[in-house]
């Protein structure tokens, strides 16, 4: 499993050219998390609708968008649904990153 998500990251470096510090700052990090989980168009991980309103941020991380699902009501945010989801730090979000090889985040 570890091998498969550390195959996913090293893909995406290299098809988006992803530059590793963006990684550090949140916003730009929630910015790149939802290009390349959506790539524009936000769809409800619950029922794979695309009719998806913004319901405001999370309390702890201001740059963490929470969306509403017009469809089946349910809640989600930029992580749900993902390996990150349930982690409310970005340092700990950085121990997951670093799964890259030859990666350090310090």
């Amino acid at each position: 499993m570890l091998n498969h998500i550390q195959g996913l990251f090293v893909s995406a470096i290299a098809m988006f050219s992803i530059n590793l510090l963006d990684l550090i700052d949140p916003k730009k990090c929630y910015d790149l998390v939802r290009q390349l989980r959506w790539g524009g168009i936000v769809t409800c991980p619950k029922c794979g609708s695309n009719h998806v309103i913004k319901r405001g941020f999370d309390d702890t991380q201001s740059d963490r968008q929470r969306y509403q699902c017009k469809h089946c009501h349910a809640r989600f945010d930029d992580l749900s649904g993902t390996v990150f989801a349930g982690h409310h730090q970005h340092e700990r979000s950085m121990d997951y990153l670093s799964v890259l090889d030859g990666v350090e985040f310090v």
